[in-house]
């Protein structure tokens, strides 16, 4: 019937869908990288608004920072829902 067959005709629009994939991870992750080593640093314990280290401070109370209230076992849930990994190895 005169239909290509071949293997552009059926993969050739694969490469410039995943091409906004293959450019706009890479940099979310080099963006995200101070607050992934800050996690990792303060196991857990940064402020979800600011990403400030409340680790040396009171389980929970105002964020010096920002002045946002942060609660440090709350925050924790928070930034596991959002993948954060941090000491579980």
């Amino acid at each position: 019937m005169g239909v290509p067959r071949g293997f552009w005709y059926r993969y050739g629009a694969l490469g410039p869908s995943l091409a906004p994939l293959l450019i706009i991870w890479p940099y979310w992750l080099w963006r995200t990288r101070s607050i992934r080593r800050a996690l990792l640093v303060s196991e857990g314990r940064l402020c979800t608004h600011c990403a400030y280290d409340v680790s040396a401070m009171q389980p929970s109370g105002t964020c010096p920072e920002c002045g946002k209230p942060y609660d440090i076992e709350k925050d924790k849930v928070l930034w596991e829902a959002v993948g954060a990994r941090y000491g579980e190895e």
